[in-house]
């Protein structure tokens, strides 16, 4: 009998779905996710990636949502891929240790439409 056999009953199914303490403790060994399709991110193939593509009503939004995502991004060491067309920006993230979709990339994609939702709601076009 090992640790992780000990400890898995006191475990509920909500901490299922974080593959990180799961596999620390041996119980999960399924790394990259499988990514959950998050509403209207895309998963593109090889190698897999989720991609968005966010439209703005001005370029002082886009900018303090790209700003915004540049500090999000540094402050958690995992960086994502901008393209800027006009007053669209389509980000694009993955893990490219292992090629694939992870944990990090889902909480990634998660901070991403806050923070869209957020600049949306305080960014006022300036003149």
């Amino acid at each position: 009998m090992n640790l992780s056999d000990v400890l898995k009953e006191y475990f509920d199914e909500d901490l299922k779905s974080s593959p990180l303490i799961y596999e620390s403790l041996g119980m999960f060994h399924s790394v990259p996710v499988q990514p959950q399709q998050r509403d209207d991110w895309e998963v593109v193939a090889s190698p897999n990636r989720l991609n968005k593509t966010y439209e703005f009503e001005d370029s002082s939004t886009l900018k303090a949502f790209l700003l915004e995502m540049l500090d999000y991004q540094d402050s958690v060491s995992h960086h994502g891929k901008f393209i800027v067309d006009y007053l669209k920006v389509t980000v694009e993230i993955y893990t490219h240790d292992v090629d694939d979709v992870t944990e990090l990339d889902l909480e990634w994609s998660k901070m991403a439409d806050n923070i869209y939702q957020d600049v949306k709601d305080y960014a006022q076009p300036r003149f």
